[in-house]
């Protein structure tokens, strides 16, 4: 584990505190519903058709093309395999959904999922915000060093409970976790193990980081649009505490939190 990495992480750290906070903030909130559940529902089944079963079905159709090539082969293994976990994402969103919606409420289609709908307090997804976007540059292009870097902060919708709707989305958050902290193991370990120059481990960074930063708007249109704007800005410039946890997750130790 070398220091380009050890600083990649620690430039990540307080962006995905960040987001955990915001997601966090929104279930702690007595402006949640059953219609803002419904819309943030809604968005992932969208984020999970996206960039999840459209973007590996597509990565499998080109490499199946190319069958003379062993590593070809082992690639598309490894995204058909990824194809079905992401398909079994979406069915638990959209099966948590299913249970919540009320007679009055529309039905999920792929249609309706990708660009989800206004909200009580959100506007449409922000078309300026993108989904996701691959880590990757004619610079850096390695095997595992951008594939599942992003956590995914399920673990407060995981520990609600009391209520029908709490548990159906408890039971989902539950199903979705561990192939989530699986990925993130799997690209730090790809990272972990990356052997790149200063150069490209700046610019992975630079990338790393930069799609944290457009997650936290989105995080916070899916999720009623309820961070007050001058602590989204905060967040955005790097303002949330790190958590010894998420360093963790990825091998590193709380001590030196904060440091580039």
């Amino acid at each position: 584990m070398g220091n380009g990495f050890e600083a990649l992480v620690r430039a990540a750290a307080p962006l995905w505190a960040a987001e955990g906070e915001l997601i966090e903030g929104y279930f702690a909130s007595s402006e949640r519903t059953v219609a803002t559940d419904l819309h943030w529902l809604r968005a992932q089944c969208g984020k999970e058709l996206v960039d999840g079963v459209e973007l590996r079905r597509d990565a499998l159709a080109g490499l199946a093309d190319d069958l003379g090539d062993p590593g070809a082969r082992a690639r598309a293994i490894g995204e058909a395999q990824e194809l079905v976990e992401e398909l079994a994402h979406l069915d638990a969103f959209a099966t948590a959904y299913g249970t919540i919606r009320g007679p009055a409420d529309p039905e999920l289609t792929s249609s309706s999922v990708r660009d989800a709908p206004a909200g009580p307090r959100t506007s449409p997804w922000p078309p300026s915000v993108p989904r996701s976007r691959p880590l990757t540059s004619p610079r850096v292009h390695r095997p595992g060093v951008h594939r599942g870097w992003v956590r995914h902060p399920l673990r407060r919708g995981m520990a609600l409970a009391g209520t029908a709707r709490d548990d159906a989305i408890a039971r989902a958050c539950a199903a979705v976790y561990e192939d989530e902290v699986h990925h993130m193991r799997a690209g730090a370990g790809g990272l972990a193990d990356a052997v790149l120059d200063g150069a490209e481990w700046a610019e992975l960074t630079d990338m790393v980081v930069g799609q944290l930063r457009a997650r936290l708007p989105m995080r916070d249109a899916q999720f009623a649009g309820l961070a007050d704007p001058a602590r989204l800005d905060a967040l955005l410039a790097g303002a949330a505490r790190p958590r010894p946890a998420d360093l963790a997750r990825v091998g590193l130790s709380g001590s030196g939190v904060g440091a580039p």
